[in-house]
């Protein structure tokens, strides 16, 4: 008649709620890393956007020890040597 039926008649009705319990608590558990890492990762596109356009003064104030916090630091020391080199450049041609 339907796949539950099918389902009920092995037995597996059960195997299916306890899979559908793992994954919402799976799902439960890694929402806020990945949310995190997502927001980490959107300041990110922010910053070397506007690094892009020539705002070197943006920085991420993203710190830690993981791979998303290790890029934004160095965004953030790249954005600062670019930032260092723009100024000295235009004291050079002023002067």
């Amino acid at each position: 008649d339907s796949i539950w039926a099918l389902g009920r008649l092995f037995g597996l009705h059960i195997w299916a709620g306890v899979a559908a319990a793992a994954m919402g608590v799976s799902i439960l558990f890694w929402l806020p890393f990945v949310q995190s890492a997502s927001r980490r990762l959107a300041r990110l596109t922010k910053a070397t956007e506007e690094i892009a356009e020539g705002r070197f003064d943006v920085r991420t104030n993203i710190t830690g020890r993981d791979e998303i916090n290790r890029l934004g630091g160095a965004v953030d020391s790249m954005a600062g040597r670019l930032d260092t080199m723009v100024k000295g450049q235009k004291r050079f041609l002023g002067d």
